[in-house]
């Protein structure tokens, strides 16, 4: 690790492949080695990793090196993020304006909510939430609800039969967060019950990918004092009909299982 924290090694591969370009698209070793200036083991070595990894490739006959597919894997994953972003923001405005609530998008990713975006109420209690924050799967309405759409697979393989209680109103265990799901997955919604922190709920439906996987998610969330039935059922109805339109822009069919 050099004085900035970085790695050394990492730095050379990402060195290595920013040698490639739309006017550079191959390379052979000999051009790598004097355009890094690196001596031929480390290149040798940092161009074998690579290549198992998939992030370059090497063509039989000229023996250049390209840039891997799995790199156009990489790509489409943080071009879809992006995009994801981009388009849910319009229509989380659109609720902000109409119910004066935050509201967040969220992905599921290793088992845990991940926050992509919020547009912040005007009110002066807000969500503890950030761009970026990390919080359990179980444990919020965006993760539950995304959840309700993975398999029993990937919920076996995050979740074991305990689970960590944030609150008393923490799903506690897998036996229960399964029996929750089954409910969620029958109403499109999810509720957060002051099941993370006390004193918030939200309440949160799927954003589906033209493929009817669920990797995202959006959500309204407020203090449970400003919550009553009235206002419980216009979030719910409003908080579904956003995130279909975002699904249906992304590529989504209705009629594909709603």
């Amino acid at each position: 690790m050099n004085e900035t924290g970085r790695i050394q090694a990492i730095e050379r591969a990402v060195f290595i492949l920013n040698q490639f370009s739309g006017n550079t698209t191959s390379l052979k070793f000999v051009d790598i080695v004097k355009r890094t200036n690196l001596n031929k083991s480390t290149v040798f070595n940092i161009i074998d990793t690579l290549k198992y990894f998939g992030l370059l490739s090497q063509d039989d006959e000229t023996k250049k090196y390209m840039l891997g597919v799995k790199l156009i894997e990489l790509g489409e994953i943080a071009r879809e993020s992006i995009n994801i972003v981009k388009i849910a923001r319009r229509y989380m405005v659109s609720i902000r304006d109409e119910v004066n609530e935050t509201v967040q998008l969220a992905k599921l990713e290793n088992g845990n909510t991940i926050y992509l975006d919020k547009v912040e109420s005007s009110h002066h209690l807000h969500t503890y939430t950030q761009r970026g924050t990390i919080i359990p799967a179980y444990a919020t309405g965006l993760g539950k609800v995304m959840l309700a759409y993975a398999n029993l697979e990937y919920i076996h393989k995050y979740f074991g039969e305990n689970l960590h209680a944030f609150t008393k109103n923490t799903i506690s265990t897998r036996k229960e967060l399964e029996i929750e799901l089954n409910k969620i997955r029958e109403t499109g919604i999810a509720y957060d019950n002051e099941e993370y922190a006390y004193g918030l709920v939200c309440y949160s439906a799927p954003i589906f990918s033209f493929d009817g996987k669920v990797k995202y998610a959006i959500s309204v969330s407020m203090p449970i004092i400003r919550v009553n039935e009235d206002f419980k059922k216009h979030i719910t109805y409003l908080i579904k009909e956003k995130a279909l339109k975002i699904s249906m822009e992304i590529g989504y069919k209705k009629e594909n299982n709603l």
